[in-house]
């Protein structure tokens, strides 16, 4: 007896060629229907459908291993944004609020220093006008050419007072009303637009601006008794100066008097 697959000499009850491997089928019992039918041909089977009947995997099971593929995947970027978003609150934002914190308070403090004591106690009390031109040239006095904010600049009107600037190339703006609170000069309803809302709370840039308004009020030595806005100018109502050496006419502040 050969082997169907080889042709090499096999045993006649082998199942297995000893030469290439191949299964034999065993021959049918007597008495079953193949068996009264005679002997028929010897079925074998090749080492490659063997293994890949060995190894095909029901469409069912198919199915069940893409939706676990799936939600494998879905898990990993639910994990990896939350990662993102835990070091953006713990890490990134604390970091770039402090930064910028900084960036501003050296900005304002440059600006506040920009008010001459000396000169703003011959001011009488009174009406004085503060142009967005005089605004806008203190802001480029306290601007640092290495700053990341650049091309900032005032806008006045009846209704508030807004920078707009840019910050790492990317535009900004901040809107607020300057208002006369028990002689004291500050801002409300203060607004951000951009990025720099993602870094700086509009609570936090109140706070420092009202904190820099005191400071520069003290070298202004008047109170503030009203503020009005109009176009393109502010006019402060100043109480009597700290020391009494003002005449009685009133001057624009940084000796612009033009609307």
């Amino acid at each position: 007896m050969q082997c169907p697959h080889c042709s090499a000499p096999i045993a006649p009850a082998a199942r297995f060629c000893p030469n290439c491997g191949a299964l034999l089928v065993a021959p049918a019992t007597p008495g079953s229907a193949a068996a009264s039918a005679g002997p028929g041909p010897t079925t074998v089977q090749s080492p490659q459908t063997l293994a890949s009947r060995a190894f095909a995997t029901p469409p069912s099971r198919r199915r069940r291993r893409g939706r676990r593929w799936l939600l494998g995947c879905l898990g990993s970027l639910l994990l990896l944004l939350l990662l993102l978003l835990g070091a953006w609150f713990l890490l990134i934002r604390p970091t770039l609020n402090r930064l910028a914190k900084e960036q501003l308070n050296a900005a304002l403090d440059s600006a506040v220093q920009q008010i001459d004591p000396a000169r703003a106690a011959q001011l009488p009390g009174g009406p004085v006008r503060i142009n967005e031109t005089v605004l806008n040239n203190l802001l480029t006095l306290a601007h640092a050419p290495a700053s990341p904010v650049q091309d900032a600049h005032f806008a006045v009107t009846p209704t508030a007072i807004t920078l707009d600037f840019t910050l790492y190339g990317t535009a900004n703006s901040i809107s607020a009303v300057p208002e006369a609170s028990a002689g004291q000069l500050r801002i409300s309803d203060l607004h951000t637009q951009g990025p720099i809302g993602w870094i700086l709370s509009d609570e936090d840039l109140a706070s420092l601006v009202n904190q820099h308004l005191a400071t520069a009020q003290q070298r202004l030595q008047h109170p503030v008794l009203a503020v009005v806005l109009e176009n393109h100018a502010v006019d402060l109502l100043l109480g009597p100066p700290s020391s009494a050496n003002g005449r009685s006419a009133s001057r624009p502040l940084g000796g612009d008097s033009g609307g």
